[in-house]
């Protein structure tokens, strides 16, 4: 606990008035061992939870200012945004701002136990005082001093006033524990960035690749323009000399034209009575194909009704002669 300061309890003939001492008295003085109301003698086990709670908020403070000091030096490395260093920044100012106000928080409950403390102390001085006057507090005194002074082995006992509401920071574990889960969320922010960025390099090859390959075929899309720029421009130029050399030979070609023409419908009507031969050939083959095949069905539907006959009559045997056995 925070040490107010350290005083030395005198009780003349049961009175109890504390005074201070180490720092306001003369000399060494002895001190009758008791425990009024608001003291401690335990000052040892106060002082190792203090230094214990302060040890706690140090580490607390350090490991709070090296996450966020992490976190800062990811966002320099790594070249984020502005936007989210600030917003790193801001968090760490209002972590901070809270803090602060825990521990204004604190210094006002530890002011207000002062103050109780000290009233207490004038209040006891202030009876102390009309109960037995100035003159009798200095033979108290001087007394105290030469028993002290007579036993140089007795060890001088510091009393420590300690508040009555211990200052323990209660949120430390809630923010070890947010700590904690904003470490690990700090940790998986950065490995989904690892792999966004590694998925992003992986995309970035092959869009370039795709890019190399949509160069190429624009390339080859424009060759093959040209090439059939060129190829139009050959047909152009073959049609109008084919429409001159029509032009030039229509006079001297009509009389060929005609007689080819002639020449190429006797031949076509030749073929056109050959392939009909064939084909009347073909009907009559056919033709006499159906006339066997409905022969060769009509004789196997003689032959099925004459097997059903006899398969009726075998069955009524059967059953004759099943019934004249049962019989």
């Amino acid at each position: 606990m925070e040490t107010v300061g350290e005083v030395k309890e005198s009780h003349p003939d049961g009175g109890g008035s504390p005074m201070l001492c180490d720092s306001e008295a003369p000399g060494p003085l002895a001190v009758q061992e008791s425990k009024p109301v608001g003291s401690a003698l335990d000052g040892g086990t106060a002082s190792t939870e203090l230094h214990d709670d302060t040890s706690l908020n140090a580490r607390l403070l350090d490991k709070l200012n090296e996450q966020y000091e992490k976190q800062i030096q990811l966002v320099d490395s790594e070249r984020l945004d502005d936007s989210f260093k600030l917003s790193v920044y801001a968090e760490w100012v209002n972590s901070l701002r809270t803090l602060n106000t825990e521990l204004v928080q604190s210094l006002r409950e530890m002011q207000d136990t002062c103050m109780e403390r000290m009233q207490l102390m004038r209040a006891a001085y202030l009876k102390d005082f009309a109960r037995f006057g100035p003159d009798v507090r200095l033979k108290r005194l001087a007394a105290d001093t030469v028993m002290t002074a007579a036993s140089p082995g007795e060890q001088i006992v510091s009393l420590e006033l300690s508040s009555k509401y211990p200052i323990i920071p209660a949120s430390d574990e809630m923010l070890l524990r947010e700590l904690n889960a904003k470490t690990s969320i700090i940790d998986e922010l950065r490995t989904e960035l690892k792999d966004l960025r590694k998925e992003a390099a992986d995309n970035g090859s092959m869009l370039e690749q795709l890019r190399n390959m949509a160069l190429e075929r624009d390339k080859q899309l424009d060759d093959k323009r040209k090439e059939i720029g060129i190829l139009q421009q050959q047909i152009t130029s073959l049609n109008d000399q084919l429409l001159k050399v029509k032009m030039s030979t229509m006079a001297s070609t009509d009389n060929r034209s005609l007689i080819s023409e002639i020449t190429d419908h006797h031949d076509k009507i030749t073929q056109l009575r050959k392939k009909l031969k064939e084909q009347e050939d073909k009907l009559r083959q056919a033709n006499t194909a159906i006339q066997f095949r409905d022969e060769v069905i009509a004789q196997q539907r003689q032959e099925i009704k004459l097997l059903n006959e006899v398969s009726a009559s075998l069955f009524l045997r059967h059953r004759t002669v099943a019934f004249l056995l049962r019989c």
